[in-house]
């Protein structure tokens, strides 16, 4: 053989292994990808879950009158909530309320545990370990998208492609 079909076999072996590797690449982003919607989708409901516990919790307390002691400001921000910004985790929107509504939601345990009548309510009992409850689990989902957004901003980044990636234009995600 000579020198320039060894050449060529050389390089379209290099080629071949380029590509290889470049689709399994493309394999590891989309199934990030795949796994950062359906975690979304996810923290969107227990979001949305969490909102209306604490609506719920909040007419339990109007109904006994008891509401003026809560921040006005802070209820004042808890309605003007808009639940379609819980579908970008990462946008100040969201950000913002889910402060609020742990903020609102740590007033109202105050305000359930210094108040002996409320104490005995079961639907306050109920509606608060149901708010613990989604608590822990976005808290658990929050950490395993991360971690896949971490996945996700590392495979578009691997070295031999990365040029490719910036090339069409893919974002890195934001850690929420």
């Amino acid at each position: 053989m000579n020198a320039f079909c060894i050449t060529l076999i050389v390089l379209s072996t290099i080629i071949i292994v380029y590509a290889f590797f470049f689709f399994v690449n493309l394999i590891f982003v989309y199934l990030f990808l795949k796994r950062l919607k359906t975690h979304t989708n996810a923290l969107t409901i227990l979001l949305n879950e969490r909102f209306e516990c604490l609506k719920s919790i909040i007419n339990i307390f109007n109904k006994n009158s008891t509401l003026n002691k809560i921040n006005s400001t802070t209820l004042t921000k808890y309605n003007e909530i808009d639940i379609v910004s819980f579908k970008n985790l990462t946008s100040t929107e969201c950000i913002s309320a889910r402060q609020t509504m742990s903020v609102l939601k740590q007033e109202l345990y105050y305000l359930f545990k210094t108040n002996d009548s409320f104490k005995k309510n079961e639907e306050l009992l109920f509606n608060f370990k149901i708010i613990d409850d989604i608590d822990s689990q976005f808290r658990i989902l929050s950490a395993s998208y991360n971690a896949d957004v971490i996945g996700y901003n590392y495979w578009i980044r691997f070295a031999p492609y990365v040029y490719i990636f910036l090339f069409n234009d893919v974002k890195k995600r934001e850690l929420i």
